[in-house]
């Protein structure tokens, strides 16, 4: 998980234009900052400890049967980071283009992603290997239901999900494929190149 670099604005108890609240839960201020994410930005990639031996073990099967939504998502924004004393995430407004397995919540759901907006050293934040989300961007994400995260100090709404690590795949002119960003920590396995939504749906979705 990200950890933040930069400094922290005190909100104390607040509602953030319905994307989250503060969790109030121990009757103390909370130094927590928002902030949009703006274009044109810089990435710091963050080294980071993946358990590879899972990795290595994983199939896209087993991503699949462990996801609660499997969908191709557009990010229509906005886009949101968080950042606690703690922590840096950022949250996605998505529109589901199209759903290939779960049940459809809403139109437009939230993904959650750990790593963020820096404002004050104007630098996205994020994990190695994970891929630089941005508007306008397509999506094949494999997710879980976020609840309640008490460690985030932030009431997530019920429409939010969480893209298992490194799993995301790109969805560009009707095919999905690894991001570049990615391969370098996957094994062969889990990397795609070039098949169609029907084509991943037939090797990877039927029994």
């Amino acid at each position: 998980m990200v950890m933040l670099l930069g400094g922290f604005t005190a909100v104390g108890f607040a509602y953030f234009n319905g994307i989250g609240q503060v969790n109030t839960s121990d009757n103390t201020a909370l130094s927590i900052k928002m902030v949009e994410v703006p274009e044109g930005i810089s990435v710091l990639r963050v080294s980071t400890i993946w358990p590879w031996n899972y990795f290595r073990s994983l199939t896209f099967h087993k991503i699949v049967e462990q996801s609660d939504l499997v969908a191709v998502v557009e990010i229509v924004g906005p886009i949101i980071s968080y950042s606690d004393e703690e922590n840096l995430f950022t949250l996605y407004k998505s529109r589901i283009v199209h759903c290939l397995k779960g049940t459809l919540p809403e139109s437009v759901i939230n993904v959650l992603q750990y790593g963020g907006y820096d404002s004050r050293a104007k630098q996205f934040v994020l994990d190695e290997g994970e891929p630089l989300l941005r508007k306008g961007d397509y999506w094949l994400f494999f997710m879980r239901k976020m609840d309640w995260e008490r460690n985030l100090k932030v009431e997530l709404p019920d429409n939010t999900f969480y893209p298992q690590p490194l799993t995301s795949l790109q969805y560009d002119g009707g095919q999905v494929k690894t991001p570049l960003e990615t391969e370098a920590y996957l094994p062969e396995q889990l990397k795609i190149s070039g098949l169609t939504i029907e084509e991943f749906k037939d090797i990877y979705m039927k029994p």
